[in-house]
């Protein structure tokens, strides 16, 4: 018994032994907790790169297998078709067809994700790791919506039409604001892609309607033909327009200037007459109707620079034209052909200039700068009509000089011719000038008369 009791005081009784191997052993405990939770994050941390390594290859096999699915009869049948067909048809289909299903897939990857990895049932398994899933799924986002634009750049190339630019734009649009819900909205990288594209196709236009004219100049020129330069069938009717217009009543023209100062001007109807210049009016504005169907605010300000180029170009082939056909050594109809290359370089300097000029503010919506360059216009005809005027009044003023003067002349002649014929006799210089006409005719009359008697005699 007393054995037994000295046991149980001896175990009851805590020692420092003791208490240094229970220390111990919790700390053991603890460490073997912390390596758990390590290892486990970790694990799910593999799993997170796993899934989305084995979605990328999904999506890669996807796109390809949808790529390579086209037929090759649609492919041969699309070299056949014109350009805008192409553009429009089963290359712009094709677009819109494979970023629906890149939104659709990049989305149903995305959410899957956060269904796996952040739900309610691993919120607690996340203390340490709070923000890993999201940043892994940030850059995951990230890298495939580099890839999707770097392909959607490179496939916007064989887009040759504003429409189907317009309608890649709207589903490219309805990506990136659907990705905002997965916090990756990217419209903000859209403009400057599809600015740059817009701006390719209309300058095609341009550069078009421009080497066609060019062309043609030549052709004529090197040909000594004039034909394709005039158009007979509607000189008459240009002239009979104008006729009208000048004969036409006041209040038409009142309801002309205010259509074409607030709407679409209407081409002019004396360009008619020279038919390489319409045709390049024509692909001038078939431009400008393509920046209209998909106009982007940062591609007007480019497109007006360009626009002002393509002035100055047609202007110095107008010019280089021009002093072609005035050199010496021009075969073939000569006289036509300097007539047209004369009458085009005016009728492009006075109407057609002034006109696509217009044109181009009206369709970037630029009515404030439209309005100022119509008032500098205005300043500048009333400065030129003063200096008109100006002259007018100078040349009058020299003409009646010159009267005056040949006026003077003539009575020194007068005077001379008396001073020889007469001899001593003249007119007195103090007595007035009407006196002294009268006397010069009076001396005129004395000499005369008797040359005409001895020739009668």
């Amino acid at each position: 018994r007393k054995r037994a009791d000295m046991t149980l005081r001896h175990s009851s009784a805590p020692t420092e032994l003791g208490k240094e191997l229970r220390v111990r052993r919790i700390g053991t405990m603890k460490e073997k907790e912390m390596d758990l939770e390590q290892a486990h994050s970790a694990m799910e941390m593999r799993l997170m790169v796993d899934f989305f390594e084995a979605r990328d290859s999904w999506l890669r096999d996807s796109s390809s297998t949808s790529l390579n699915s086209v037929p090759l009869e649609s492919t041969e049948r699309g070299r056949n078709v014109s350009s805008d067909e192409r553009g429009s048809g089963q290359d712009s289909e094709l677009l819109l067809n494979t970023i629906d299903r890149i939104r659709t897939r990049t989305f149903e990857v995305a959410t899957q994700f956060l269904a796996i990895f952040c739900g309610a049932s691993s919120s607690q398994t996340q203390s340490s790791s709070q923000g890993q899933p999201f940043t892994l799924l940030s850059m995951w986002l990230s890298r495939r919506v580099q890839c999707f634009l770097s392909s959607l750049e490179s496939q916007l190339v064989d887009v040759d039409n504003a429409a189907s630019l317009r309608d890649v734009l709207d589903a490219t649009n309805f990506f990136a604001s659907s990705m905002g819900r997965v916090g990756a909205d990217f419209q903000c990288l859209l403009p400057p892609i599809f600015e740059d594209c817009l701006v390719k196709i209309v300058l095609k236009r341009w550069s078009d309607g421009v080497n066609s004219l060019e062309v043609t100049l030549k052709v004529c020129r090197e040909a000594g033909l004039a034909g394709p330069l005039f158009s007979t069938a509607t000189t008459s009717e240009v002239r009979n327009g104008e006729v009208r217009a000048q004969s036409g009543s006041d209040g038409d023209e009142a309801i002309q200037g205010k259509s074409s100062d607030t709407g679409t001007p209407s081409p002019p109807r004396k360009l008619l007459a020279s038919p390489p210049l319409a045709r390049f009016i024509n692909a001038f504005l078939d431009g400008l109707n393509e920046a209209r169907r998909c106009l982007l605010p940062g591609s007007s300000e480019t497109l007006r620079r360009a626009s002002f180029e393509v002035f100055t170009q047609v202007d110095t082939i107008l010019q280089a034209n021009e002093r072609v056909v005035l050199a010496p050594g021009l075969r073939g109809e000569a006289v036509k052909l300097r007539d047209a290359a004369a009458r085009m370089r005016r009728d492009y300097a006075s109407c057609a200039q002034p006109y696509l000029k217009k044109a181009v503010e009206i369709s970037f919506g630029s009515f404030d700068r439209l309005e100022e360059e119509r008032c500098m216009e205005e300043e500048r005809l009333t400065e030129a009509r003063e200096k008109r005027e100006q002259s007018r009044r100078v040349k009058q003023e020299a003409e009646e000089a010159s009267k005056k003067a040949a006026v003077e002349a003539e009575k020194h002649e007068v005077a001379s011719r008396l001073k020889h014929l007469a001899g001593p006799k003249l007119p007195d210089e103090n007595l007035s000038e009407e006196t002294q006409m009268k006397e010069v005719e009076e001396e005129l009359d004395l000499t005369v008369s008797p040359v005409g008697d001895a020739s009668a005699g």
